[in-house]
């Protein structure tokens, strides 16, 4: 079935133009906005925008979820530059209000964004106790840490709430929303939007890990489903927020879990890609609820999804 979060896709997301003009706008809009960021940080403290550079986990001491919270609002900032300069590009490329690559047919709802954090945070805080279970280490989760004063575990929770839920909003509105959009100008195979989706998503983190490649592929391809079965990006914020969220508070620092390059063994891999599917059975689950099923009702009060997929 097509879904309402594709109801502004038409003739111009074809345009090869109009992909030139956005591809050219966003670029420029986005390294302008990046240095703007940078400029501002770097007049607020040179030290933070040595941490853009950073190329490995940062220095283990007393005052490091101090450091790891700094790292996190830059990086969250970053982020979010790029996503309103891809945004605001595919507004003008494709002359379209921003609010239909988010959602189209609703409004942005936190009640769906609470869903999809509680239900993914639920599936992911299992998958981690399972993992440890499997690989036989131990969890020390760095808000626990006792090797760290407790007003800085405090400060590094409280930030990792506030600058992970901006970061995961930029990597939605650009992967779920503009490019998932963009995509179905060409094609409306449920298959293969989900595919090029998770896809783009996973080779934008650069990590060369093939495993880790096709487990963060699963879960943007499991998120651009719940995009348009719930026909906006809502769900799935929550769900990468709490994805991040339980890795930063239970696993290891923000820094140490961005690293690539890192093989994970065949039975983690199976449990990711179990958890995107858990995440699936969770949402249809939840969608037998009517109170659910209206929060993603269109405006005019039709389901989420109508017509046909080709």
């Amino acid at each position: 079935m097509t879904s309402a979060f594709l109801s502004h896709v038409g003739p111009p997301e074809r345009s090869p133009l109009r992909w030139f003009g956005w591809l050219a706008l966003a670029a420029t809009f986005g390294l302008f906005a990046s240095f703007l960021v940078l400029l501002v940080f770097q007049m607020i403290d040179p030290a933070w925008v040595a941490l853009a550079a950073t190329s490995a986990p940062l220095p283990e001491g007393p005052g490091r979820l101090v450091s790891e919270t700094r790292f996190t609002l830059l990086a969250a900032s970053l982020l979010l530059a790029v996503a309103m300069a891809v945004l605001y590009a595919a507004r003008l490329a494709f002359r379209r209000p921003a609010r239909t690559f988010i959602a189209p047919t609703r409004p942005f709802r936190l009640r769906v964004l609470l869903l999809g954090f509680v239900l993914f945070g639920s599936l992911a805080t299992l998958a981690v106790l399972l993992e440890a279970g499997f690989t036989g280490e131990p969890l020390s989760p760095p808000v626990l840490d006792a090797r760290y004063p407790l007003d800085h575990r405090l400060l590094y929770a409280g930030g990792a709430v506030v600058f992970l839920l901006i970061a995961a909003l930029a990597e939605e509105i650009v992967c779920r929303g503009v490019l998932l959009q963009l995509t179905a100008g060409f094609t409306r195979r449920l298959p293969v939007l989900l595919l090029v989706n998770g896809a783009v998503f996973s080779a934008l983190h650069f990590d060369p890990a093939p495993d880790a490649f096709v487990a963060r592929a699963a879960s943007g391809a499991v998120w651009a489903w719940t995009a348009l079965r719930l026909a906006g990006i809502d769900f799935a914020v929550g769900a990468h927020l709490a994805n991040n969220l339980v890795l930063s508070l239970l696993v290891k620092p923000i820094s140490e879990g961005v690293q690539t390059g890192r093989e994970m063994p065949p039975s983690v891999l199976a449990l990711d890609l179990g958890l995107s599917l858990a995440l699936v059975a969770a949402v249809l689950a939840a969608l037998r609820s009517p109170v659910v099923r209206s929060w993603t009702e269109t405006q005019a009060g039709a389901p989420a999804l109508a017509q046909t997929f080709d």
